[in-house]
């Protein structure tokens, strides 16, 4: 349609249809086809007016053509040019006849021809088409023209005829345009149909179109003509009522039946409103000259001028306000009388500017008739409303309410500040979101900026005035119709707290990983606040989805959606939260300790990032591979480690601690474990001989991690006169005493800072005492090590020696009255003796200690003595001299054996293996695993113990056994028992070649799966037996495995030996055995003639054995010559011999032949 132009209301639900229609065809739109099949079309007038219709053709480009030209004529569209041979428009333009006629349209494109009949006829008669006749004020109404021929057929159009429309009132000195107001299309704020907008150009030409837009202006009667101009035809005058858009309303909205209760007593205040301009207004209804009534007075009575409502009985009623000057104009509303029998209350939260929660579309919640606790949100301020209903649960209107003092019934007295009723008109309400059309008058209580905590509400309703009280406790005075108590809870807003990695994201947005292998990584947050019940909500995405009503769970798409966090009992109370899907690249260990001391544990929490760098607040399902290089060191404690872990310190040292996930994304760090700090000597409290200094060391703690760098700061602060503390070096300090007696405390303080990003500084602190003071008696002591422990008597101590050359030094301990050791004692000269040198060998007399050198097991006696030493007491005035002496004495001892330290036992209950132990004191205990199947017996006063098996149980097993020395509890030994079962025999040869008459011995030996020997002493036990495969032998078993076979006659022969082992089985071995007569030389003597050769030959011997191996020697070759083969020449008279020598059966043979 042309620019300006708008299609009417009445057609804009015909074009959504139309739409609809076109959207479903949508899917055929190439079909060729013809807008109208027939149409009907007036003839022209005398007056000369033009008729005329579009004819549209789809999908083509067509020619067109009429069958008579007589009577219909086509003019083509000009647009887009008339010179064009084809076209989809024809304009239809009918030419005068003297009667009805009628042709057909053709439209042909290529093989396709398309046809519309039209019809001719001259018009009949005329009517207006609308669907009311009554209008309202200010609103626009579409009326159409109808023409009909003689037939009563619809003329399918009438543009190109001149109509006239015309509005007239009957009553003298009015004029129609004070209620009615035609309206051209340009004026009309609507929009047109499409065919109405090609009829626009008649209207644009002075004409009034077949249809028009009507507005009313003023409530009243009009009459309307419509004719046709120049033809003389008219339709029937139509009479339309014009009306206000009224309505009854209690002091809020309009309800569709109005519920009241019977009061007889107290009035409600109906209101009548009116629509002017798109906004209600109250009416003055006396002063507009509206009348109030009611049909039923048994029911409901009304006042007739103000709107005064009484309840007489139950019941339906209509309620009319009627206009005195104008009846058409008036409103009716349906009212029914009932009984008020159940309350409940309602919370409205007002929301704040910045909130952070959602406004659900169900917050605005009201109690349920039997609930009588609700939870609010803390921090929110709420209006409290008060409902009303009948038998059957409908809402009844409350015309007023009287508020007094708020007050809890029980609660925390800090919990709420105290409430105020508020006047809240229906603007600031509809700020706050509240449609009010139940609300009790204009006044609701309105609680504010509520702590967490509880409270009371109660609520009284009264059949005096229908009125609802709100108090803590019953109204005195007053009789309550309906009392409703309900218990509030006041809930600390929902939250979720975060995990560790979202401290380092700072945006409170949860990061969730998708894995290359699609692993569906779940979360469930902790979420604290509200009433502990709780929804989670996630609007539909790709990303991630609710399980389990509490958990989230990736899906197989990165991307970013929001979960909202709903409580259950409060659905105001919510938080909404964002929720980022990515894959991750990279990953990362927490900032944080990464030393601890023996016993504790170092806590690591990985970090894994995606390409944005952002840390995953969960990914403990993906999977992750923690190696430590040095297990020995640390141990994870609790189940399978996954993005967090913790390694119990074992042992002091470092290691590397390295994580890999499957996507190949690696971590490393460095981890330390140390001993606790502590001071060297690591007295609490510290004696130091006046005039000497005590050299004070740090040692354990961080100073010994060296796996990353770190800064570690010692100080230490000794308040008092008598002693004065100088660090000397970075771990050490120099505590020296001067010449006064008297104590004083002592702090060393450490601070460790490791270089990591974000890891706290570690504070350390160690307090002493430190007591200058003169000692009171000397004993002496060896220096502590391994291997020393005192002995039965007062003053002994043992001493174990491995070997010779060992040293061990010996001290002197000053003590204090009170036992006490001194630790520094420097200014004290001493002199040291020993009693055995053949036992130690004492290396300096003079020094602070006695260090000697041990030789050989024995008992020796170390002296050692002070004297000429003098000191001034502080306040005692005169010198007074020291003198002290003292001994000790040392037993050298020989350390633990286990004999043997590692043995085979066969798993046969007749069997024992014995384990011996020396060394130490003679008193021992062992220990070892406790086993069903093995027996453990003390043998010899504890000094051995002897272990059997007792047939049961997997094979084969390791026993290990440690033996404590019961004096020395440091001295130990192990030994292990190897327990298994013969899994085969063999013998000291496979094979056996034993001369006639002869004997020779056979050893057998059992042995395990793994090829090791039993001990032959358990042999005995296995009973092996033999059997020959030839009697050309005789065996004969010595016991302890032995057998003895002898030689009965020549040949070949096989040994079978069988034994069985513990499970039943029998094993095997055998051996091969060759009997052979004694090797000799053929001839033994020989006369042979010079040039000649005799060749020697062998009898005898083993078989296969001849001439292999065998050496010949002449003792005078000039007479007779021999080769390697033993071929004899003679080579000149004479007389010799010829030597013939071999190895048989591993002996040395030799023969001598003569010649």
């Amino acid at each position: 349609h042309t620019s300006g132009g708008r299609c009417s209301l009445f057609c804009w639900h015909i074009g959504l249809l139309l739409t609809y229609v076109v959207a479903i065809t949508a899917g055929d739109n190439t079909e060729q086809r013809i807008s109208h099949v027939s149409v009907l079309l007036p003839a022209p007038g005398p007056a000369g007016d033009k008729i005329s219709f579009a004819l549209h053709a789809y999908n083509g480009c067509y020619t067109w053509h009429t069958w008579n030209h007589s009577i219909l004529q086509l003019e083509p569209v000009p647009d887009p040019s008339p010179d064009e041979a084809c076209a989809s428009t024809i304009h239809i333009v009918p030419l005068e006849v003297g009667g009805d006629a009628s042709t057909k349209v053709v439209a042909t494109d290529r093989d396709a021809t398309l046809t519309c009949d039209v019809f001719i006829a001259q018009l009949a008669w005329l009517q207006v088409l609308t669907t009311t006749r009554t209008m309202v004020v200010d609103e626009l109404h579409v009326l159409s023209a109808q023409a009909f021929d003689g037939m009563d057929n619809v003329f399918t159009t009438l543009q190109g005829l001149r109509l006239k429309w015309e509005f007239r009132v009957e009553q003298a000195g009015l004029d129609a345009k004070t209620f009615v107001e035609l309206l051209s299309v340009e004026d009309a704020e609507t929009t047109l149909a499409p065919d109405d907008c090609n009829r626009r150009n008649a209207t644009l030409q002075g004409l009034e179109s077949e249809t028009v837009v009507v507005k009313g202006l003023n409530p009243g009667r009009v009459l309307l003509d419509l004719s046709l101009v120049n033809v003389g035809l008219a339709a029937k005058t139509v009479e339309i009522n014009i009306v206000d858009n009224l309505r009854i309303v209690p002091p809020r909205a309009r309800h569709s039946m109005l519920l009241l209760m019977v009061n007889p007593v107290s009035p409600v205040q109906l209101h009548l409103m009116r629509k002017r301009k798109g906004r209600w207004a109250q009416v003055d209804t006396q002063a507009e000259g509206f009348l109030w009534s009611t049909p039923s007075t048994a029911i409901a009575r009304m006042e007739p001028t103000s709107g005064l409502f009484w309840g007489q009985a139950t019941g339906q009623v209509v309620v009319s306000v009627t206009d005195q000057h104008f009846a058409a104009n008036a409103a009716q509303q349906l009212v029914e009388l009932v009984v008020a029998l159940h309350m409940r209350f309602k919370f409205h939260l007002l929301p704040k500017q910045g909130r952070t929660h959602q406004q659900m579309p169900f917050a605005h919640h009201a109690l349920p008739f039997t609930k009588q606790q609700t939870h609010l949100l803390a921090h929110s301020d709420y209006i409290v409303e008060v409902q009303v209903y009948d038998s059957k649960f409908r809402r009844i209107y409350i015309p007023q309410v009287i508020p007094v003092a708020f007050e809890p019934l029980s609660g925390d007295a800090v919990m709420y500040k105290q409430p105020k009723v508020e006047r809240l008109d229906d603007a600031r309400l509809a700020r706050h979101g509240i449609a009010n059309n139940y609300t009790v008058g204009e006044n609701l209580l309105r609680l504010p900026t509520l702590e967490p905590g509880s409270l009371h509400l109660s609520a009284c309703l009264t059949q005096k005035d229908d009125a609802i009280i709100l108090h803590s406790k019953a109204i005195t005075g007053r009789e309550c119709v309906l009392h409703k108590r309900v218990q509030v809870f006041v809930d600390a807003p929902v939250h979720i707290v975060h995990e560790p990695a979202d401290l380092f994201n700072k945006d409170g947005v949860i990061y969730l990983p998708l894995h290359r292998d699609n692993v569906r990584q779940r979360y469930t947050p902790i979420i604290r606040g509200g009433s502990g019940q709780y929804v989670l909500y996630a609007p539909a995405n790709g990303f991630f989805e609710v399980v389990d009503e509490a958990t989230l769970q990736v899906r197989d798409q990165t991307g970013e959606g929001i979960l909202i966090v709903i409580d259950k009992a409060n659905p105001d109370n919510n938080i909404t939260v964002s929720v980022v899907v990515s894959r991750p690249t990279s990953m990362e260990f927490a900032p944080g300790a990464r030393e601890a001391p023996i016993g504790a544990p170092v806590t690591l929490e990985l970090l894994m990032r995606d390409n944005q760098g952002f840390a995953f607040t969960k990914f403990d399902q993906l999977p992750l591979s923690w190696t430590v290089m040095y297990a020995d060191l640390f141990a994870h404690q609790g189940t399978r480690p996954t993005m967090r872990s913790s390694l119990l310190a074992l042992k002091p040292g470092s290691t590397h601690v390295e994580v890999t996930s499957s996507s190949d994304i690696t971590a490393s760090t460095y981890i330390s474990a140390f001993k606790p700090l502590a001071l060297e000597p690591n007295n609490e409290h510290l004696l130091i001989l006046i005039g000497s200094t005590l050299e004070l060391d740090v040692i354990d703690g961080p100073t010994k991690i060296h796996t990353y760098p770190s800064e570690i700061v010692t100080s230490a602060t000794s308040d008092g006169a008598f002693a004065t503390v100088v660090k000397s070096e970075p771990y050490k300090f120099l505590v020296t005493c001067g010449q006064e007696v008297g104590s004083q405390p002592l702090t060393v303080r450490l601070r460790h800072t490791s270089a990591l990003h974000g890891a706290e500084p570690t504070m350390w602190e160690l307090q002493r005492t430190v007591e200058c003071a003169v000692p009171a008696a000397l004993h002496l002591a060896p220096a502590p090590r391994r291997g020393i422990a005192k002995g039965e008597q007062a003053g002994s101590w043992d001493v174990y020696m491995k070997e010779a050359g060992e040293e061990v030094f010996v001290r002197p301990i000053f003590s204090d009255p009170r036992g006490r050791p001194f630790v520094a004692y420097e200014s004290f000269n001493l002199e040291w003796a020993v009693s055995d040198a053949q036992v130690a060998v004492l290396a300096d007399r003079g020094g602070p200690a006695a260090q000697l050198t041990l030789r050989r097991p024995g008992e020796l006696t170390v002296h050692a003595q002070v004297h000429g030493f003098t000191t001034a007491l502080a306040g005692k005035g005169k010198p007074a001299a020291i003198h002290f002496d003292a001994h000790c004495r040392l037993a050298i001892l020989t350390s633990l054996q286990i004999v043997p330290e590692t043995a085979m036992l066969w798993a046969h209950p007749h069997i024992s293996q014995t384990l011996q132990v020396t060394g130490g004191s003679g008193k021992y205990t062992f220990s070892h695993p406790a086993l069903e199947a093995a027996q453990f017996t003390p043998q010899a006063a504890g000094t051995a113990l002897r272990v059997r098996w007792l047939g049961s149980g997997d094979l084969p097993v390791d026993i290990p056994v440690k033996v404590h020395d019961l004096v020395y509890d440091y001295a130990t030994a192990t030994a292990t028992i190897h327990v298994a079962d013969m899994h085969r025999l063999v013998s000291n040869t496979s094979k056996l070649a034993l001369q006639l008459g002869h004997t020779e011995g056979v050893q057998l030996a059992a042995v395990n799966q793994a090829g090791a020997r039993f001990p032959t002493a358990q042999c005995a036990h296995m009973d092996p037996r033999a059997t020959l495969s030839r009697r050309i032998l005789e065996v004969v078993d010595r016991g302890r495995c032995v057998f003895e076979v002898k030689s009965l006659h020549t040949g070949h022969a096989t040994i079978y030996f069988t034994a069985t082992n513990a499970a039943g089985q029998p094993v095997h071995t055998s051996i091969e055995v060759v009997v052979y007569a004694e090797e000799v030389v053929v001839p033994g003597e020989m006369a042979i003639r010079s040039g000649t050769s005799i060749e020697l030959y062998f009898m005898g011997g083993i078989p296969g054995s001849q001439k292999v191996g065998k050496r010949f020697v002449s003792a005078n070759p000039r007479i007779a010559r021999v080769n390697e083969m033993g071929l004899v020449t003679a080579a000149a008279p004479g007389a010799t011999s010829l030597t013939v020598s071999w190895r048989s059966n591993d002996k040395q043979i030799q023969k001598v032949v003569e010649v």
